[in-house]
């Protein structure tokens, strides 16, 4: 690699293999060649210091903490309107305000009722994984997957549109799966979900206890999710699948940057279709537009990215 591509690495995935000692050759490699005592290249400087940065958070353990009250293992802690969550390698746990566990469990059971076998077997990648407990709630996860807020700060401004892409077919495709169901999330944002940046995947985690049966009367959402449904909503309670889609279109407006093609900016500001299904059709058509097809595109992130 020249020094125009170590500059453009953002994650210690893109210089290093997972192998320590290959990782440790690499380095010193780099080092001997760009090293500002050695190289007399432009940009030595810049380059060394991104090179020793990527290496070092290669090198770093992921730092633990230990719940006081509850036996589990934790990486990150926040603190949400309606409770506290967790995240570790393998669960992500949440202790709730106690108001809500009395709707809990019976929010999970209603995503899944009546849908089609063959549909749930889909909608496996996106749907929570709950072992409800008496003080708190354990949710699986999978390998590579990481909060979805996380991994937009670390690209900061400058996600890649095409990841955008995928995120949010992989959101409305959500929608579709509820609208299905008869299901309303009211839950859709970007601290509600995970992301696995290597399948191309998503999964909700948060807010989904607040999901409701379309025409009926909702329990409860969080603020974010209050200030972007319609009126309608927020005047007479009642949950309307169009909340998600509004949801939907807040995390375009959040993710896109700047540069993103002009169908997917205007995508982000038109109103909402009728339905999911149409929503979906004219987002494909805008990725069309967008990029001339649908392409795989890998986002380079790790573990040790996120936590370190």
């Amino acid at each position: 690699m020249n020094s125009k591509e170590i500059l453009k690495c953002r994650s210690c995935t893109e210089l290093f293999p997972d192998n320590p000692q290959e990782a440790e050759k690499i380095y010193i490699s780099l080092m001997k060649r760009f090293h500002p005592d050695i190289c007399s290249e432009p940009f030595c400087n810049e380059v060394s210091a991104l090179v020793n940065n990527l290496y070092h958070r290669f090198k770093a353990e992921i730092k633990y903490s230990c719940h006081t009250d509850y036996d589990f293992r934790y990486i990150r802690e926040y603190e949400r309107e309606d409770g506290k969550i967790y995240f570790s390698d393998d669960y992500v746990y949440f202790i709730p305000e106690s108001e809500l566990n009395d709707i809990m469990y019976p929010a999970f059971k209603s995503l899944t009722a009546g849908i089609n076998p063959k549909v749930l077997e889909q909608a496996e990648t996106f749907l929570p994984k709950p072992e409800f407990n008496n003080n708190f709630l354990r949710m699986k996860t999978e390998k590579g997957e990481f909060p979805l807020d996380e991994v937009l700060d670390f690209f900061g401004k400058d996600i890649d549109p095409r990841h955008c892409a995928w995120i949010i077919s992989r959101l409305l495709g959500m929608c579709c799966f509820a609208e299905l169901g008869g299901i309303v999330w009211n839950c859709l944002s970007s601290d509600n979900l995970l992301i696995n940046p290597e399948m191309h995947t998503l999964r909700i985690i948060g807010g989904w206890w607040f999901s409701a049966k379309e025409g009926a009367k909702m329990t409860g959402v969080q603020s974010e999710i209050y200030n972007i449904m319609p009126p309608s909503c927020r005047t007479d309670g009642i949950a309307r699948s169009i909340t998600d889609l509004e949801c939907v279109k807040a995390i375009c407006r959040k993710i896109f940057p700047k540069n993103s093609p002009a169908p997917m900016l205007e995508f982000a500001e038109k109103s909402c279709m009728s339905d999911s299904f149409s929503e979906m059709e004219y987002w494909e058509k805008t990725i069309i537009k967008s990029f001339g097809g649908r392409f795989f595109t890998e986002m380079k992130i790790c573990i040790k990215d996120i936590y370190n």
